[in-house]
């Protein structure tokens, strides 16, 4: 396979205008046999093929019946005048599938898997009354000649029983070929198909997990709730999108007709971890990692053969212990001077619980829903800075006295719904809703409780609250989906697939000072910049930074899969267009994309007529929204401003007892009225043709792949 892109990207600067980059490159994928996917959509698969006979010859007007083996249902179709077949929006599965043909004899076979990547298989049909002795007869998977996508399929339980991969979905993102493990000052986020950590698309059952504020990886959900996931390198039909690197389309583990359960206990202690040596900054030898997991699951049938069910509920017990030089106010690592040696622990005990419905209404009829709550609390307790006297001694590995504790929040809750429905042989409808929610918060215990710095006596000295600000930011996204397949025989076979899909995206993000403001103590001098020149007094900065900003994603689509020439050529030609709006605080859009184009086009050919060898290449426009965040950093409003105010004493716990309001040389009068200030920034958003370039456009890419594939018998 070679992959050719052509990358052209929009950077966003830290700096209050935004400026247009390009970047163009060339990469050439390893020559290796990548696995094409061939998932119908997010969640289910196609089951395609052919009949044939003895003899070689195409077996029109068959009959082959799809039965579920784990929920009972069954859907049948009829091969063309090729022996093709296909039956769509199937749910991945065990399977028995019957084939029957007028003068040939029942083939049943009742172990077919059909997966993400093992949907597309041939029959072989025995003529009745033959009396010749046939070793031909039966089944073989062929290749899929229905899709131009690469990448890889993997089955997580499978996985998990021969492969001692890490517990993560990016370590079974990097599975497939042309991804790697990306820089870790990200996290642990995968590369995908050349991409940065940032340009990839997370999915479960068709819901978006994507952490759309930042673009950086996804909703944090267990390995064992996965039952695959779909790496999506290249080649995207025109359903996908939203990203510049790749895809990871997952899909969770469903419930049967019988009662399946299980408990799984993970523990990785803290004297396995591997030894790191000190280094100027943090002292390895107190760095320790201790994890204690419990997973439950159970499921099996509500209603026999009509209503199914999955569940997972997953305890945990996480602790991480730190020990470093904590940097003094204004240092820098370049320039590096410290306050004393921190030691940090970090807990976590918050459980994840998660669900899955699956009902039948009649064949062909089904609903689906997911619910999972990822929400997640990590208690940091500090000990031994400066300003609480005793410090974490190295040699005896003795904690000093406590200092502070500061809370993180991650994760929420997340559902999606969905309904399937097949009306007829020629047409099926499915629709869906969902909402996910993400957070991350860093909040103090003591809130009420002002960071103070106390430079009065020499080298700064942090005292009072140890986390200066709070920071807190939540996401929803609320997204719509309709899809409709028709499937139409005019010069060859036709699968028409077209959809719109919308996502409302809503993030708060507020940054505040805790204590209602941050202090420094300070002593007056001549040279003071602020016009002080003798006392001591305390500068209370208020600063507020955030708020509530919207934003659109929006799409429609259409694809035609084409088989022409007895199915043996294949075309795919798609069409995407995606549109992007993204707000300030005011609610006023600083950028809209409007109508972006994304050509999807591809073909697969059948090499020698045997379902056994394809070439296939597809060319592709993919587009990427703008990460929240910017919305924030660029329409956000802020205010921040300093008052002064005499220091008449100091309490027991480090606090102020205020005198007089001071009045600072080139102040203005304060944004909340009273006295005079030094203001750094109004609160007011600026104005958006004064911020934004008049020609940003959303970072794209334009894809071409060329490839073959060869399936051997065995």
């Amino acid at each position: 396979m070679i992959n050719f892109k052509k990358f052209t990207r929009a950077a966003l600067c830290a700096s209050s205008a935004l400026h247009a980059v390009i970047v163009v490159g060339v990469g050439v994928a390893a020559l290796a046999v990548s696995q094409p996917a061939m998932a119908q959509d997010y969640t289910n698969v196609t089951a395609s093929g052919r009949v044939r006979g003895t003899d070689g010859k195409a077996v029109a007007n068959a009959k082959v019946e799809v039965i579920s083996n784990e929920q009972g249902f069954s859907r049948t179709t009829s091969t063309d005048a090729s022996g093709g077949y296909r039956i769509s929006q199937l749910p991945s599965g065990p399977y028995t599938i019957v084939v029957t043909a007028t003068g040939y004899e029942e083939l049943r076979d009742e172990a077919v898997s059909l997966t993400l990547d093992t949907a597309a298989n041939q029959f072989t049909l025995v003529k009745v009354g033959s009396s010749e002795i046939v070793v031909t007869a039966g089944r073989v998977r062929v290749v899929d000649f229905d899709r131009t996508t690469t990448g890889a399929v993997i089955d997580v339980g499978d996985l998990a029983e021969r492969v001692p991969v890490t517990r993560s979905i990016s370590s079974i993102v990097q599975l497939s070929p042309g991804t790697t493990a990306g820089d870790g000052a990200f996290g642990d986020q995968p590369n995908i198909a050349g991409a940065s950590v940032a340009e990839n698309a997370f999915f479960l059952n068709g819901l978006n997990i994507t952490n759309f504020r930042t673009g950086l990886g996804a909703v944090a959900v267990p390995f064992d709730f996965y039952k695959t996931v779909e790496v999506k390198n290249g080649g995207f039909q025109a359903e996908f999108g939203r990203a510049t690197g790749g895809i990871v389309n997952a899909v969770s583990k469903s419930g049967s007709n019988t009662f399946h359960g299980g408990l799984l206990f993970n523990y990785e202690p803290n004297s396995l971890l591997s030894k790191r040596p000190n280094t100027i900054f943090e002292d390895n030898d107190a760095r320790g990692f201790e994890r204690f997991d419990v997973v439950a699951q159970l499921s099996g049938p509500i209603i026999k053969d009509r209503l199914f069910f999955y569940g997972l509920y997953n305890w945990r017990n996480v602790t991480t212990t730190r020990a470093f030089q904590a940097l003094a106010p204004g240092a820098t690592p370049q320039s590096p001077s410290f306050l004393g040696t921190e030691y940090r622990t970090d807990n976590s005990t918050d459980p994840f619980f998660g669900f899955k419905l699956d009902g039948i209404i009649t064949d062909g009829h089904r609903l689906e829903f997911t619910y999972f709550d990822s929400t997640q609390t990590t208690l940091r307790t500090t000990f031994g800075t400066a300003a609480s006297g005793t410090r974490y001694n190295p040699t005896t590995n003795a904690i000093g006295a406590f200092d502070s504790q500061t809370v993180f929040g991650t994760g929420g809750k997340n559902f999606v719904g969905r309904y399937t429905g097949v009306f007829a042989p020629w047409l099926t409808v499915s629709a869906a809703y969902g909402k996910n929610k993400d957070r991350d918060t860093t909040e103090s215990t003591t809130p009420n409780l002002s960071s103070i710095i106390d430079e009065r006596f020499g080298a700064p000295t942090q005292v009072g609250n140890g986390t200066a600000n709070a920071d807190v930011s939540s996401d929803e996204r609320e997204f719509y989906r309709g899809d409709v397949d028709v499937y139409v025989s005019l010069l060859g076979n036709h699968h028409f697939r077209a959809g719109y899909d919308r996502e409302n995206l809503t993030t708060d993000i507020v940054t505040l000072s805790n204590g209602g403001a941050q202090l420094t103590y300070s002593n007056g001098s001549p040279t003071d910049e602020f016009g002080f020149v003798s006392g001591q007094y305390v500068t209370s900065r208020f600063f507020r930074n955030g708020g509530t900003f919207q934003s659109r994603n929006e799409s429609f689509y259409i694809q035609d899969n084409w088989a022409l020439f007895g199915n043996r050529l294949n075309l795919q030609l798609g069409l995407r267009n995606d549109r992007f709006t993204n707000n300030n605080i005011a609610n006023i859009p600083y950028f809209k994309s409007g109508n972006q184009w994304g050509p999807r086009l591809g073909f697969s050919f059948d090499a020698f007529g045997d379902g056994t060898t394809k070439v296939y290449g597809s060319f592709g426009r993919y587009f990427l929204p703008i990460a929240a965040n910017t919305n924030n950093r660029l329409g956000g409003a802020e205010l921040d401003f300093d008052r002064f105010f005499t220091l008449t004493s100091v309490n027991a716990n480090g606090t102020p007892n205020l005198g007089a309001q001071l009045t600072p040389l080139d102040g203005r009068p304060c944004p909340s009225g009273g006295g005079t200030c030094i203001i750094r920034s109004d609160g007011q958003p600026g104005a958006i043709e004064s911020l934004v370039a008049g020609n940003l456009k959303s970072q794209s890419l334009d894809e071409y792949i060329i490839g073959a594939e060869r399936r051997f018998p065995g």
